[in-house]
């Protein structure tokens, strides 16, 4: 490409070429130097599409739960709280069955209503006489573990009662002494996976 200065004579108006010569190529230096697009700058809009989209899937995605329901420790130990518990003729909750507890809700995402008609069905069924209520059950079990988030903690929710998908709420045992130690380096890998 030539770029090339012109004047024009006024008295013959003639054209006179001061000055020829090529552009230069840019050297590799002025490349490098140079802002070049990049796939990772982008608008916004494109930024929050993307995180939406990330985040959905995240949702979507079934990260893995420690259930320790059939675990053989947990059903020795409920055999054992379903023979004390008939010889109990108060509404309080043993604290010696308090692991017991903490095995029933560790990684549940129910609201602490819903996981305690839950665990109450579990520990007392139907045919056994116990003088233990539901409400005792729920104010054990904020005794033994708290409901964690995972995701976007919602302003101002109710943290044991609140059911925003996008918090990933999960309940944890404040001890982990409870939970098995066949199943704890599986916790704290669920734990890991989940905070990323």
């Amino acid at each position: 490409e030539v770029q090339a200065e012109q004047e024009i004579s006024n008295t013959d108006t003639e054209i006179v070429i001061i000055e020829a010569k090529e552009k230069p190529e840019d050297s590799e230096k002025d490349r490098e130097t140079k802002p070049q697009p990049s796939s990772l700058t982008c608008s916004w809009d494109d930024r929050l599409e993307k995180f939406e989209t990330e985040f959905k899937d995240l949702l979507d995605s079934n990260d893995e739960a420690l259930d320790l329901s059939n675990h053989e420790q947990t059903e020795s130990e409920l055999k054992a709280f379903q023979r004390d518990v008939i010889t109990i003729n108060e509404d309080k909750f043993p604290e010696k069955h308090y692991p017991l507890l903490a095995k029933f809700c560790q990684d549940f995402t129910s609201p602490l209503t819903s996981l305690s008609k839950e665990v109450y069905k579990k520990l007392i069924p139907d045919e056994l006489d116990s003088d233990i209520s539901l409400l005792t059950i729920a104010e054990s079990i904020v005794l033994v573990c708290e409901r964690k988030c995972y995701g976007v903690k919602p302003a101002k929710a109710v943290i044991n009662e609140n059911n925003e998908r996008s918090a990933r709420w999960r309940w944890e045992s404040v001890s982990e002494d409870v939970i098995p130690e066949d199943m704890r380096a599986n916790l704290k890998e669920f734990r890991r996976k989940r905070r990323h």
